[in-house]
Order: structure tokens, then C-alpha cells, then sequence
């Protein structure tokens, strides 16, 4: 006979269980060989008053008096069509997998009556819906996220999120030399002819785009001046379509004050002016894999993006790095640019909304649509 157990939702919105929450998720769902993702001091710095956007909502499931799920909304500043409005990104949406089938709620939610709907049947749905339940009635018009293979359908079929089929993103990856060794490790013998070619592969390649973009830019690695990066955003912020707000708030709060990570900043400038500027991130993923990604990079249109990725690759090229790693729309402009620069088209990686009035407009229209790595917590 199935043990059928009961859970319980709790808001945690105060963020006082935000060290058992960490806990769970470090000790539940980290991955083998890969660098923390998870504390107390981030899910603060995320959904805690450090966030420009200000304090966003966490639901998590209790069973027997442990944590069993978890969901949270963290919010952003985001802009659409000239008009400044806070949004909130879903993510951290985990559950036990010994209790999907196996539980039940001990009440059932306020949002609905039927026992046998997804909200009164799955965690996953519950907390998700708490959450959105909350940030609606505090006057969030947006709900988005990036979900992974497993989360999809929830959100898709049972949740009845929207997908941006206008806009499509995908994962670009470059294999690099030490990949290739370890896949094949007959060739093991001729690693160091192999990182020489890709090493000078590298060069080559960025010296080439130099010549024809890079003329009279210098560039250096550090992280720009407020009034810098302020001037950079107002000269590029665009007056329709929708993007995330990326002031020096934005980008100070994201990358510089991240508590687990450290990211690399790339700037760029010409005639004294700081013309572009890329985020970079070194890191272990699954298995010990090390990994080199492009997070964000923003740019006056005068500067080329091909260019400005062979730049970086070039700066942060290494042979201990298994792959490198970009984020871009799945066609146009910016997927010519990662496979001018040897990224293979890898995944989709879709973006959904919770369905408002404002998000169906945004998902049926062709309206500019600026989205990056670092726009998403959850990538």
C-alpha cells in the first residue's frame, strides 16, 4: 500500500527560513562536481531588500516537519515600450521527488475548491501559484521564467503559462580542445598540439575581426564607473519592446554583489568613451565541468557583436575550460554572431509567462525583445 503523506504550504516571504530553504536546495539538488548555487546569504540577496526591485516571495511545502519544496519570484526592473515597470522572474522551483505521487495537501488552496486540481494536487503548481497569487495582488503585471525539460510542461500545460513563440532563445556552446581530449582520450597524447591550435585559432580570430571593428577601441577588465555604465544604458535603452532595466544599479547588484559568484567585467571604449561592455563567468558544472559563458553584454549599435565576443574569448581562453558558452536568440542577428565566432546551435532554452493582459501582448507581437543569460537567475 502507498504511504501517502501530507504536506503544507508556508509563506516565506520574510525570508526567516531562508538558511533551511538553502539547505534543502544545496543538499537535494546540487549537482555532482559543481560549484554551490545555493546559501542563505544568496536567496537574501535575491529576494531580500539588497534588490533594487525590491523584496520578492518565497512558498515552501512542509512535510512531517521537513522541507519538501520550494518556489520563489524574485523581482526585476524591467522596461516596456518606454514605460518602467517591476516584474518578477520564477525559479528555485524544486520538489522531492518521493513526495510528487505520494502526497497530498492537508487543506486545500484558497485559489481553488477542486480537490483534483493541479494546484490541490502538486506542489510544484501550489507554491508556484501562492507566489503569483501574492505578486498579482501587489500589482506585478509580469510573470516570467526560464524553465528547464522538467518544469516545461507544469507551466505550459497544467499552470497555463504563455510561451514567446514570437522570440526564441538557444544555448550555443564551443567545444574546446581539453573537451575533445577527455572524449577521446586516444588523444590524449596530443593535447598540447591541441591547445596550441585552438590557442592560436583564438588569436587569429580576434586579430582578423580587430582589423575590420576594433580600430581605435582599447579595452581592459575591470568593472566601469557608475556614470559610465549609466550613460552607456541611456544611449542604448530602447523605446519599445521589452527589456530588462540595466542601469549601473542593475548591473552593480547582478554581477558585482552576487555572493556566490565572481564575474569578470570587459570593457570597452573608444575616444575615452565606454562604448560596450561583456560579463564573463568561470565555472564548475556538472561533473567537474569547466565552463566559460558570455552572461550578458551590452553595446552602441556603431559597435560590432561578432567582434566583441571574439574579443572576449580571446581574453578568457583556457585550457583547463571543457566548453564555452553563449546565450542568444535561436535566428537572426545574434545566433550569425555566435556561429561566426564556432558556437554550435545546442538547445532551446524558452521563456513563459504567467498569462495577463499585458504578457499576451507582449508574446503576440513582434516587438523587440532584449534577453540575455543574465537575465534569468534560473539559467
Amino acid at each position: 500500500m502507498r504511504n501517502t503523506k501530507s504536506w503544507s504550504v508556508v509563506n516565506g516571504d520574510a525570508l526567516d527560513c531562508a538558511r533551511d530553504v538553502a539547505g534543502f536546495l544545496h543538499d537535494e539538488f546540487s549537482q555532482d562536481g559543481a560549484d554551490r548555487i545555493w546559501s542563505e546569504e544568496y536567496l537574501k540577496w535575491k529576494l531580500g531588500d539588497e534588490n533594487p526591485a525590491g523584496s520578492g516571495y518565497l512558498s515552501y511545502a512542509i512535510s512531517e516537519g521537513s522541507i519538501v519544496g520550494v518556489a520563489t519570484l524574485a523581482k526585476k526592473r524591467a522596461i516596456y515600450n518606454g514605460q518602467e515597470l517591476v516584474v518578477v522572474e520564477t525559479g528555485d522551483t524544486y520538489t522531492l521527488s518521493s513526495i510528487i505521487r505520494n502526497g497530498k495537501p492537508d487543506q486545500l488552496s484558497s485559489l481553488e475548491s477542486n480537490p483534483n486540481s493541479y494546484v490541490n494536487k502538486s506542489i510544484f503548481g501550489r507554491l508556484v501559484s501562492e507566489n503569483v497569487h501574492r505578486a498579482f495582488l501587489d500589482g506585478i503585471q509580469i510573470v516570467y521564467g526560464t524553465p528547464n525539460n522538467n518544469s516545461l510542461p507544469g507551466y505550459i500545460k497544467r499552470l497555463k503559462f504563455l510561451s514567446h513563440v514570437q522570440y526564441g532563445n538557444t544555448v550555443n556552446y564551443r567545444p574546446s580542445a581539453q573537451f575533445l581530449v577527455k572524449k577521446y582520450p586516444l588523444l590524449s597524447p596530443f593535447s598540447t598540439i591541441f591547445y596550441i591550435l585552438e590557442s592560436s585559432v583564438f588569436s587569429l580570430h580576434s586579430w582578423t575581426l580587430r582589423f575590420w571593428y576594433g580600430r581605435n577601441v582599447q579595452i581592459s577588465i575591470g568593472v566601469p564607473d557608475v556614470d559610465e555604465i549609466n550613460e552607456l544604458w541611456a544611449s542604448i535603452k530602447p523605446s519599445t519592446g521589452f527589456s530588462l532595466t540595466r542601469d549601473s544599479e542593475y548591473w552593480f547588484h547582478r554581477y558585482v554583489k552576487h555572493p556566490l559568484v565572481s564575474y569578470k567585467f570587459v570593457g570597452f571604449r573608444k575616444n575615452g568613451m565606454l562604448v560596450a561592455m561583456v560579463v564573463v563567468r568561470e565555472f564548475s558544472y556538472r561533473k567537474g565541468r569547466r565552463v566559460a559563458a558570455i552572461v550578458e553584454h551590452m553595446s552602441v549599435q556603431e559597435v560590432s557583436v561578432v567582434y566583441l565576443l571574439s574579443e572576449v574569448l580571446n581574453l578568457i581562453k583556457n585550457h583547463s575550460i571543457d566548453y564555452y558558452y553563449y546565450y542568444s536568440s535561436a535566428s537572426g542577428s545574434a545566433l550569425a554572431n555566435a556561429k561566426k565566432n564556432f558556437f554550435f546551435r545546442h538547445n532551446p532554452a524558452p521563456i513563459v509567462f504567467e498569462k495577463s493582459e499585458l504578457s499576451e501582448r507582449i508574446c503576440q507581437s513582434n516587438d523587440n525583445f532584449e534577453f540575455h543569460l543574465g537575465s534569468s537567475d534560473a539559467v
